[in-house]
């Protein structure tokens, strides 16, 4: 880490995603360390855009699909009219986002956690620019497992307006043509991890890039969390607390279970109210369950990512032979 970064405040590591990789969890892990600083707000928008606000096509989605910072009142609202929430809490100025580390003194490690960074070159591009000497960090999940949770976490919230994840996912082609959103129109194309990968390590380089996998995080993440606090030359002997998975992509066990915990419900506003956040994620955790892709299903996705995966593994130097495997 420079000098230069420490004094200046000046982010110097990136957790690059990609979404529905575990970087929630990564997050909260990683700012346990004293020796390391994250943006008190995750998914800063800067480098994606720039300071110039997209626009997007769509249909209607709650106002509580956004981040956390925003609240929901139970409206549905455009996704226009989402982001312009969003945008204005969001850093759109160099100093604005540098104002997101002000308090990072004394951290030797300064870091910053978008995901969909690593899914868009305007970003890529800009990160090159604004912080040449960053090291960025990147989790892979097999993408049928990535694409599908991110198609659950939309159907959670409500942004998502089919409930069958192989007719979203093929939908997917004509909601890029009409500029839908990101994360409800490409749950296909960004399973394919090596383009976007290759962008990073073309203008980085390796040295300044570091890989993990989802399974890592999942089987042993204390040993993962340790690699990258020697990667960032911090203290790799602390041991953070990873008993809790953050933003995991649930669903209710019931119908009358999911209007119940619906965030824009009346029912949920006094849940939220009366019980403490303890007890509403012990709740949380018997009403939903983890949903799972029949077999069949998984391997004829997986089965039009071979090519890719196995690619990747050369890429890597990962043995991914696992994520071929056909689910019992």
């Amino acid at each position: 880490m420079t000098a230069l970064s420490s004094v200046r405040k000046v982010p110097n590591f990136l957790i690059l995603g990609p979404p529905k990789t575990g970087t929630t969890s990564l997050y909260f892990y990683l700012r346990q360390h004293p020796q390391i600083f994250m943006s008190p707000a995750k998914e800063l928008t800067f480098f994606q855009y720039g300071g110039r606000q997209p626009i997007w096509g769509g249909p209607q989605i709650p106002l509580g699909t956004r981040p956390a910072q925003l609240k929901s009142d139970g409206l549905l609202i455009d996704a226009n009219t989402a982001d312009n929430i969003w945008w204005n809490a969001n850093p759109q100025t160099w100093d604005e986002y540098l104002s997101c580390f002000a308090g990072a003194s004394p951290e030797t490690a300064i870091g910053d956690a978008t995901p969909m960074n690593f899914f868009n070159m305007t970003a890529c591009e800009n990160i090159r620019h604004y912080l040449p000497d960053a090291r960025l960090i990147c989790i892979l999940r097999q993408p049928v497992d990535r694409g599908f949770s991110q198609f659950q976490n939309a159907v959670r919230t409500g942004a998502e307006p089919m409930k069958d994840f192989v007719a979203a996912y093929r939908d997917c082609a004509r909601r890029r043509q009409e500029n839908w959103h990101p994360f409800l129109a490409e749950y296909e194309t960004h399973g394919y991890y090596v383009k976007y990968l290759s962008a990073y390590i073309d203008r980085f380089g390796w040295n300044q890039v570091r890989v993990y996998l989802y399974d890592d995080l999942r089987n042993d993440p204390i040993a993962l969390l340790q690699d990258i606090f020697r990667y960032l030359s911090v203290d790799p002997t602390f041991v953070p607390d990873v008993s809790r998975q953050y933003n995991q992509s649930l669903v209710a066990r019931s119908s009358q279970v999911s209007r119940l915990l619906r965030r824009n419900t009346t029912a949920y506003r006094i849940l939220k109210r009366l019980l403490p956040i303890p007890m509403r994620r012990k709740l949380g955790g018997l009403f939903r369950t983890r949903a799972t892709l029949p077999p069949s299903v998984h391997g004829r996705l997986t089965a039009e990512y071979a090519d890719e995966i196995r690619e990747l593994q050369k890429m890597i130097g990962r043995d991914l032979s696992a994520w071929l495997l056909e689910r019992a």
